[in-house]
């Protein structure tokens, strides 16, 4: 991995080196508006049914009853949730509506990198769990911010909601919260596999640089690559066109990019979002 032998400012400060990875699963395009929001209304749901009451204790552990009902055309269901709303003095026109920046995830994990120290090896487990709370809704001013001259205020009122831009990939969002995503994508499919009394398997995560090095060359080791990548969203590409993209490269479905399928599986390596803040 490391500098294509046509990056001459590099070549002799960093030259390729050689290393191992074991196998690993990546998904073929980014991480869409609806799986996204999939998420998001999930951490709105939780949050509504802890401020409802809507709580079952097991063996001294609080749980969410998700068979418990939430009538959101009910004006007494937004009394109860008042605490996830915007205040009197925020509301345009007096509605009453979700403050996104109370959500937020309840995130615990495990400290490996801690655990693993030699010195540590007789304290007790609950040293090393971090558990902290992650906001999670998408920067939807990023599209009025990084594009100046552009008008982009409708994308910045309707890309993240609106049905017709389901398929694009999300945007405005950070590597805290899609890690945090990775995270709730993990622990939601090991529940259903455990519901179904089967094995859960691995963890869902960011993919390491040489992970990504190697599918962005498409299992070519001296193949040259464009754009700059830095981040995917649980095993789905999330990358850029260009090191300075514009608004009309970013508005394309998933998928939509026309590159031929690679040897090691994903059909795009360039993709068509710029969506890590």
């Amino acid at each position: 991995m490391g500098p294509n032998d046509e990056d001459v400012n590099y070549s002799f400060t960093a030259r390729n080196k050689s290393i191992s990875i074991s196998g690993f699963y990546m998904d073929a395009t980014e991480i869409t508006n609806n799986e996204y929001r999939q998420f998001v209304n999930w951490v709105i749901d939780s949050m509504a049914h802890v401020l409802m009451g809507h709580v079952k204790n097991d063996n001294g552990v609080d749980y969410v009853d998700w068979k418990q009902k939430i009538n959101w055309k009910d004006k007494s269901t937004y009394e109860k949730l008042d605490a996830m709303m915007y205040s009197r003095e925020d509301r345009l026109y007096g509605r009453v509506e979700i403050d996104v920046r109370k959500l937020k995830y309840h995130e615990e994990r495990f400290n490996w990198d801690k655990a693993k120290l030699r010195e540590n090896k007789d304290k007790p487990r609950s040293q090393f769990i971090d558990r902290k709370d992650v906001p999670i809704y998408p920067d939807t001013l990023c599209w009025i911010r990084d594009f100046s001259y552009a008008y982009n205020e409708p994308m910045t009122r309707m890309y993240f909601w609106h049905p017709a831009f389901d398929n694009y990939p999300v945007v405005g969002v950070n590597w805290h919260q899609a890690n945090t995503f990775c995270e709730w994508r993990s622990k939601f499919w090991d529940d259903y596999r455990s519901s179904k009394k089967l094995f859960t398997e691995d963890k869902f995560q960011l993919p390491s640089e040489a992970q990504w090095e190697y599918a962005a060359r498409g299992g070519r080791e001296q193949a040259p690559y464009p754009g700059a990548v830095i981040i995917s969203a649980t095993r789905k590409a999330v990358c850029s066109p260009t090191s300075n993209p514009d608004a009309a490269t970013i508005r394309k479905t998933v998928g939509s990019t026309p590159f031929a399928p690679t040897p090691t599986g994903p059909t795009i390596t360039v993709c068509t979002t710029w969506p890590v803040t």
